[in-house]
């Protein structure tokens, strides 16, 4: 990767960035797509075993340090795009990997423009090697995006999880098993984000359907 944090951070304070923090709960309406990925982004930090197989399944590392950003936009390189999310892991204060993560639910699929966009713009950056989408269109795993980039670099990964998928991820921590969360704490809030979900005001359910890639 090769980019310092506090070089991220200089770029943030001379507003060539614009981010907002993620929140577990935002002061955004039920439904709104920023406040589902506030909350998901704030629920990867907030709970180790749901982070982890999120951050396996995308290939994220899972050591070093953690930072949740939302509503990104690298004014400098591309002023259209507002990325809903950011992720970066930071390893003795040097950037060893990042993923974009684009949010979508209700009926609303995933726009090929947009991924695209944030294809190039991940390419221009040459430190974001990863892209994370989450909707309601249902994969086959995780690795098969919905969107496809004709001579997609080896060196950008696309993932996909559904919500379906994630809501279920989540109920599985929450057993007595192996991997369920230890934390008390933590299975408080897993219960809350669950809950949320659940909700059929927060567009996560009502559209159940196959992308058209799948097969």
């Amino acid at each position: 990767m090769g980019l310092k944090k506090s070089e991220f951070d200089s770029y943030v304070d001379a507003g060539k960035i614009s981010l907002s923090e993620s929140r577990l709960i935002p002061v955004l309406k039920t439904g709104d797509e920023m406040a589902l990925t506030s909350i998901i982004m704030s629920s990867l930090r907030l709970i180790k075993e749901f982070k982890d197989q999120i951050f396996k399944e995308a290939k994220l590392k899972r050591g070093g340090k953690a930072y949740y950003y939302t509503e990104v936009c690298f004014k400098d390189i591309d002023k259209e795009s507002r990325i809903d999310g950011l992720i970066l892991i930071v390893v003795s204060g040097e950037i060893k990997d990042a993923a974009f993560l684009e949010v979508k639910n209700g009926k609303n699929v995933l726009s090929q423009e947009q991924i695209l966009r944030y294809y190039r713009l991940a390419q221009s950056l040459q430190n974001v090697p990863k892209i994370i989408t989450i909707s309601n269109e249902f994969v086959g795993d995780s690795s098969q995006s919905p969107i496809y980039i004709k001579n997609q670099s080896k060196k950008i990964s696309l993932s996909h999880f559904s919500w379906t998928y994630i809501k279920t991820l989540a109920q599985l921590l929450l057993f007595d098993n192996d991997d369920n969360i230890r934390d008390e704490d933590q299975v408080e809030i897993m219960k809350e984000v669950l809950y949320y979900l659940d909700d059929e005001r927060s567009g996560v359910s009502g559209f159940h359907r196959m992308s058209s890639g799948w097969k």
